[in-house]
């Protein structure tokens, strides 16, 4: 399903967070939810594309509170992968974004964005290759803009889906 939502600002929610909400609005809520096998914890993302649409991606698992708490941040780039990945692919399926031709990546993007892959920081890139972080940002704002993206995790995402990157 793609969810097309005005401009407004979508931020990050966790669900463990709004459990804390004792009002009858959010035990009707959660247990209409539980209903639907929706798990108690999870996170719904927003996810902006590179055509100005918003849509929310959410997660949820039965999980122990205790577990949800060792789990739920270490996984959140993952997740944030995947739901960049899902919305490229179901706006594409929806026919609401063309199959369009792009410019090739350079080495040196391909390399930047690698280094992203591996869990590297900029200047941490930027020292090993022998480049400015500035350089380094540069790269990643052109692969972006190559690969048609609004984020650097969409062009991850991307990335991976047309083996531009290992």
């Amino acid at each position: 399903m793609v969810a097309l939502f005005p401009s407004q600002a979508l931020h990050r929610a966790d669900l463990l967070l709004l459990l804390f909400d004792h009002t009858k609005e959010a035990r009707h809520f959660f247990a209409e939810a539980e209903r639907y096998g929706v798990g108690r914890h999870g996170f719904t993302l927003p996810i902006r594309g590179p055509a100005g649409e918003r849509a929310l991606f959410s997660i949820s698992a039965h999980a122990t509170d205790e577990h949800w708490h060792r789990w739920r941040f270490t996984y959140l780039k993952d997740f944030r992968l995947l739901a960049d990945y899902f919305h490229d692919h179901a706006m594409r399926l929806a026919g609401l974004r063309s199959n369009e031709v792009l410019r090739p990546l350079s080495a040196r993007e391909k390399q930047c964005l690698e280094g992203l892959l591996q869990g590297r920081a900029p200047g941490q890139m930027a020292a090993s290759f022998d480049l400015s972080t500035s350089a380094v940002h540069a790269y990643l704002r052109t692969a972006k803009r190559k690969l048609n993206c609004s984020t650097l995790e969409q062009t991850i995402a991307k990335a991976i889906q047309l083996d531009l990157v290992r």
